[in-house]
This record gives structure tokens, sequence and C-alpha cells, in this order.
């Protein structure tokens, strides 16, 4: 008895309790706004970054300020917060998307001259950015150069003593072999 007692005046607290929650105001003030985009999205957007190269690539700083405007006016239109419009507005920005420009630039032209054999050095000194990919840029070259000579003692008649043909015939074998890869159907210009 005393059980079923105490169960009723749970029950009715409880009831009395839930009916106070439902007449109390609710706070419907509205979510803060979240953008669907972010400052990261932006600065890596494909459109941006072929635009900031293709600058980079032509030397054009206008087109560079072109490509940054349109980010922050994406940026204003997403209600990103102050901080990433300040950045996207920051000479900070602007050397990064750069820097990583003439990266993307120095890889595309090392991969041209790594499959046609052409030397690499003219392309290391237009890009000091790349400095830390140069040692094993020279690994590639090495390995490269290695499968040629490889690829000579294998077309030479004297293997210890392969002529100028034989070399020429290796690396025009190489260059051919090498067309095929779907990387090399861009043009390098």
């Amino acid at each position: 008895m005393k059980l079923l007692l105490t169960l009723v005046l749970l029950a009715f607290i409880g009831s009395v309790w839930f009916a106070y929650q439902a007449n109390q105001p609710r706070d419907t003030a509205a979510p803060s706004h979240q953008p669907v985009i972010s400052r990261h999205d932006i600065l890596n957007a494909t459109d941006f970054v072929a635009g900031i190269k293709a600058a980079v690539k032509d030397d054009e700083p206008k087109k560079i300020t072109l490509w940054f405007n349109k980010a922050i006016e994406l940026a204003h239109q997403a209600g990103l917060a102050e901080e990433d419009m300040a950045y996207l507005n920051s000479e900070l920005a602007r050397k990064v998307a750069i820097f990583q420009a003439k990266r993307s630039l120095f890889n595309d032209e090392i991969e041209q001259a790594y499959y046609q054999i052409h030397d690499v050095v003219e392309i290391k000194s237009r890009y000091p950015e790349a400095k830390d990919l140069f040692p094993k840029i020279d690994a590639l070259i090495q390995q490269r150069n290695q499968l040629i000579e490889t690829l000579a003692k294998q077309l030479a008649t004297d293997p210890d003593n392969i002529s100028s043909q034989e070399w020429q015939k290796a690396k025009d074998l190489w260059i051919q072999r090498t067309k095929s890869f779907p990387t090399l159907n861009k043009d390098p210009s």
C-alpha cells in the first residue's frame, strides 16, 4: 500500500513538473548561422586554384587580384566569419596561393622534362619555392637515366661500348613508351 501511494505521488509530481515546463517560454532564437562553405573550400576550389596557377604562369598579378576578389565575394555571400574574411584579404593568403601555384607549375614542368629527357637545371632555377623537392627530383632523374642506360645496353651490339646511335635509339624508345602516359597529354607550356 505504501508502494502504491509512493508511485501515485511520484506520478503526480512528474505531471506537475511537465506541465510547468510546457508553460515556460522557449528560447526561439534562431541558431547561429553556419556557412555552407569554408575559406579552405574557397581557396582549394578547382577553378580558384587553376585561375591562380594560370595567372602566375602568365605573370599577371592583376588576374591574381581578380581571383582573390571573386573568393572574397563568395566568402562574403556565404557569411564567413570576420577572421576568415580578414585572412582572404591578407597578403599571407595571396603569398600562399602563389607559392602553391608555383610548386604545381614546377611539378608539371619537371614531369614533362622527366619523360621527354630534358635537363631540369633551368626548371629548378625558376622555382626556388620547390627547393625541398630538388633532391627527390635529382634521384628520379638518376633512376630514369639508369633505366635508359639499361635499355641502351639491351639494344647495343656491345653492351660495354654503346654507340651514340644506340643511346639515341634507347632515348627514342623511352620517349615513345612514355607518350602513352595520360599526364603527358596535357600542354606543358
